[in-house]
This record gives structure tokens, C-alpha cells and sequence, in this order.
């Protein structure tokens, strides 16, 4: 696999886990299950997209 393969599949795992941890974070912290979706898929998006578009300005091409 390519480096760049590599680095967005990291950038994805990574995103995961922390949407997981705000996931169970928002649960812990007493907010319904539909909150806490909410926050985990803005973390999951967020980090993703920040994620990908530093691998694509730190390896062009």
C-alpha cells in the first residue's frame, strides 16, 4: 500500500476512536443517546476532514 493509503487510514482510525470517546463521554455526562450520536459523528467528521485535508497540503501529488 502507498504511503498516502496509509496515512488516511490512520487519520480515519484515530477519528474513530475519538468519536467514540465523545461518544461515551456525552453518555457518562448524563445527555440522551441521540445527543450523544450527534457528538460523535461531529467528532468522526471533523477529524476526518481535518485529518485528510493535512495529509493532502503535506504530500502533494
Amino acid at each position: 500500500m502507498g504511503l498516502r493509503i496509509v496515512a488516511v487510514l490512520l487519520v480515519l482510525a484515530v477519528a474513530v476512536i475519538c468519536a467514540l470517546l465523545a461518544f461515551s463521554w456525552c453518555l457518562v455526562r448524563g445527555k440522551g443517546v441521540d445527543q450523544a450520536v450527534k457528538a460523535g459523528a461531529a467528532v468522526f467528521v471533523g477529524m476526518a476532514t481535518l485529518g485528510i485535508a493535512i495529509i493532502a497540503f503535506l504530500q502533494p501529488g
